[in-house]
């Protein structure tokens, strides 16, 4: 049986009638085992009351603020339990959720202590849409809306909790070493089975990775880095901000994105200049190669696997769509991840400013064994590997990406000139590529003059778009596949401009079975991002709106607890993913 969470309810005594309501929807949660609540009627005669409410405080899971005027005018409320539940929340030690129950200006409201004072309206309130209990037609529906929210929260935190256990299993040496919060209860032993929208989306997409492919879209939040590792685009905002002395390195308020920054920056020391700082932040070799990137390489690994055991069953070899993962120009972890897991794979980099393409063809990776993985010489005459790698050293698989030889494809004309109306993979054969396809779609910060970074490049990119860019073979894979797109806000400009670009027409003519998922956090998941602060209280109508024309569904979780839940979809028991660490068959090394 799995420990239920701990639920603390903060609440203006006034308020009791709404808060023994709100107790008689959180029951069936209850009787679940899911949680355990308390509040402070539930506190002893005779006990410390105060000590009661800290304790309490200190070991929830999930924290409510029943909100009112009573709850904003109450000095206990607001400076002494819902500071420490934001200080809780801040440390991730606890999910802080406002319910609102009656009409009040709250989303102003400061809550914290010294450094920590934020305002309330940065979290995700509930009911939908923040919409107070008292004006919905019937409360009962409020409050079940409130339940419904707060099921799914839950979910979220037996997911966390079951990665982090399965962590433990695979590496109890490593889980040893990493410091944990002293108040966090033990992970579960299991987590509860619940039908949510992970697991709808995974029923739709499964089928896919067997008989045919799925286009992954990579975005800027798809691995969970620290709020201060500096490979977050906040992160390099502020850096470039901070540079022109226009924020100090601590800026702690709303930031622009990473272009608009670029362009203050661009204006100052110039595009080389600017690429060569934004290159210097991705290329850190400290930093760790991202376990959504991993289990991506991993899925497109098992993908194979599940096409020849269908071919197989089949006797005949089916025709299936290419696969393709698009990137984005400031993200150099997949193709590391590939290479890592010892996969073959072509790298297509788009020059944003004229019609130009890089291709890098691994036809001749292979995984050797004890960590390593390789390249074989291409042409297959000369004996022995051309070089090797460990797969945990980024700097080794660094050196052996460049062991690779790129080629420019340009389209001329009759007489032999360059053309300009034309994109070069429109006469590119895709199927004679070594698959997955790594495609980034608008440049990439290690390949000189190729990458759009700052508005201005942006605006150049979207120009020659119009003209000669829409690539044919491309657009029939994602109208004909499913496409998951991991860690991209709707509000991004690496959304937006892929979706507006070229997306978007491709997405009216989908069929309807071929279905469009963004994974993502809901912005109040991510405190350390001073760019998706703005999103935060109008959240709920942007996942609403914002896709529905492009027919994308909304699924509000981590990116990398959907990727290994989708990988524990296709390889329950782990035999696969056995098989694909085996060193490769064409392995050879001679001395």
């Amino acid at each position: 049986m799995s420990t239920p969470l701990s639920l603390f309810i903060s609440y203006a005594h006034e308020d009791e009638a709404a808060l023994q309501k709100l107790g008689k929807h959180l029951s069936s949660l209850q009787r679940e085992r899911l949680i355990t609540g308390w509040y402070d009627r539930q506190i002893a005669a005779g006990a410390d009351w105060e000590r009661e409410i800290k304790d309490n405080l200190l070991k929830a899971d999930i924290i409510l603020l029943l909100i009112s005027a009573d709850f904003t005018g109450s000095e206990y409320c607001v400076s002494i339990e819902a500071a420490l539940a934001v200080d809780r929340w801040k440390s991730n030690q606890a999910r802080l959720i406002p319910v609102i129950l009656r009409a009040v200006d709250w989303k102003t409201l400061p809550l914290g202590n010294g450094t920590s004072v934020m305002s309330l309206g940065l979290l995700n309130a509930l009911p939908k849409d923040g919409l107070p209990v008292r004006k919905w037609a019937d409360e009962d529906e409020a409050f079940e809306n409130i339940a419904t929210g707060l099921r799914l929260v839950i979910n979220e935190i037996y997911e966390r909790r079951e990665r982090a256990a399965l962590d433990v299993a695979a590496d109890p040496v490593a889980a040893a070493d990493t410091p944990r919060p002293a108040a966090a209860p033990p992970p579960p032993a299991a987590a509860p089975v619940i039908r949510d929208a992970v697991h709808i989306a995974l029923d739709k997409l499964a089928p896919f990775l067997e008989s045919d492919s799925i286009t992954w879209f990579i975005g800027p939040r798809a691995s969970s880095v620290p709020a201060d590792a500096q490979s977050r685009t906040c992160h390099i905002a502020r850096s470039l901000l901070a540079e022109l002395e226009l924020v100090d390195r601590e800026w702690e308020r709303l930031l622009p994105p990473v272009d608009v920054a670029g362009s203050y920056y661009a204006a100052k020391n110039g595009i080389t200049r600017l690429v060569t700082e934004v290159t210097r932040f991705m290329t850190d070799p400290a930093a760790p190669l991202p376990a959504v990137h991993r289990d991506i390489a991993t899925l497109v690994g098992l993908q194979a696997l599940l096409a020849q055991e269908n071919d197989r069953r089949a006797l005949r070899r089916t025709t299936r769509s290419p696969q393709i993962i698009v990137s984005t120009s400031l993200d150099l972890m997949m193709e590391r991840a590939l290479l890592a897991a010892g996969l073959p794979f072509t790298r297509l980099v788009q020059y944003h400013g004229e019609p130009k393409l890089e291709v890098a063809e691994f036809k001749t990776v292979v995984r050797l064994g004890d960590g390593k993985v390789g390249l074989q010489s291409p042409d297959g005459r000369s004996p022995g590997l051309m070089a090797t790698a460990h797969t945990a050293d980024l700097n080794e698989l660094d050196l052996l990406l460049g062991a690779v030889t790129p080629r420019i494809e340009t389209v001329q004309d009759s007489s032999g000139s360059h053309t300009n109306n034309q994109n070069p993979l429109a006469s590119l054969s895709l199927k004679e590529l070594a698959t997955p396809i790594l495609y980034k779609v608008r440049g990439s910060v290690d390949v000189p003059d190729s990458c759009a970074v700052s508005t201005e490049q942006y605006l150049e990119f979207c120009l020659n778009m119009a003209s000669y860019f829409v690539p044919t073979q491309i657009g029939a894979i994602v109208q004909q596949t499913p496409a998951v797109f991991l860690g991209y806000s709707y509000l991004d400009p690496d959304f937006r401009l892929v979706y507006y670009t070229f997306l978007r027409a491709l997405t009216e003519m989908r069929k309807d079975d071929r279905k469009l998922y963004s994974v993502q956090l809901s912005p109040d998941r991510e405190p350390g991002d001073n760019y998706r602060r703005m999103e935060i209280p109008i959240w709920e109508d942007l996942k609403e709106s914002g896709p529905r024309r492009a027919k994308i569904t909304t699924i509000e979780s981590e990116p990398e607890s959907f990727v290994e839940r989708f990988i524990a979809r296709v390889d329950p028991t782990g035999a696969r993913r056995e098989k694909l660490a085996e060193p490769s068959a064409e392995a050879t090394v001679r001395g």
